[in-house]
């Protein structure tokens, strides 16, 4: 039995009200089937709004093997993005946090 097969058997079971097999918790594929269908369909804490208080302050993260960016606009309101320029995907910042006037691709200059 592949573990594939081995997840449906335990889910399907009767028996899926008890603690999972101990090798759940070490399971490649489990946690893809967990990520899948759970963590990457939910909302999760980045930073605390206060933590950017002034336009242009950012935050940085890895969160699930991508790296994202929240930043406050002039308008007082956040936004969220994928810290990679568009065109060549060079990380727009690799500081944790800080202040920025725009965000600017580091490979063309771009803003």
């Amino acid at each position: 039995m592949d573990v594939n097969d081995a997840i449906k058997k335990f889910l399907n079971s009767k028996n899926n009200n008890i603690a999972p097999p101990g090798w759940v918790y070490t399971s490649k594929d489990w946690f893809n089937l967990e990520f899948k269908n759970f963590f990457s369909r939910s909302w999760h804490f980045f930073c605390l709004s206060h933590e950017l208080d002034k336009y242009g302050s950012f935050r940085n993260r890895n969160f699930y093997n991508k790296n994202y960016l929240v930043i406050r606009y002039k308008n007082g309101g956040l936004r969220a993005f994928i810290n990679s320029c568009k065109h060549r995907g060079a990380p727009l910042t690799d500081q944790k946090c800080g202040r920025m006037k725009s965000l600017v691709c580091p490979y063309h200059k771009w803003g």
